[in-house]
């Protein structure tokens, strides 16, 4: 898979039907199209799906973490039935360049589960730092 098989863009309110079927939302059409409206109307939050072709890979949120709005938590969500071909690096580079590049953020912070070992390797391999490991005792 290359860059050009993945196109990212904004939330709409029409995705709710399709988030539902790829498990990224749950409950009915109407709660889902509130949440995304939550999401996409407060303009200190950016929110976006990435397509492989006109399949949602997975849904990705940057929210601010503090008074200053220039630095957000990103959240990923990935489809139930996401492909092997899909490359999780690309699509961290990409919302890293989205982030930095075109909407001038000045950290992202991106909380990945102590298990997932695979998503943090990509993740380090984007430039992203490591700065603590909690576990559950």
């Amino acid at each position: 898979m290359t860059n050009a098989d993945l196109k990212i863009r904004r939330l709409l309110i029409s995705d709710a039907s399709s988030l539902r079927d790829v498990s990224i939302f749950t409950g009915s059409i109407l709660q889902i199209e509130n949440q995304i409206r939550e999401l996409i109307l407060d303009s200190s939050k950016l929110a976006y799906i990435i397509l492989e072709g006109t399949d949602i890979v997975c849904l990705a949120t940057m929210i601010p973490t503090s008074v200053n709005p220039k630095n957000v938590r990103l959240n990923i969500v990935f489809a139930d039935s996401l492909s092997d071909s899909v490359d999780k690096k690309t699509i961290i580079d990409m919302l890293l360049h989205k982030g930095f590049f075109d909407k001038h953020l000045h950290k992202i912070s991106l909380v990945i589960r102590c298990d997932d070992y695979a998503f943090a390797e990509d993740a380090i391999a984007c430039g992203m730092i490591q700065e603590a490991v909690l576990h559950d005792e």
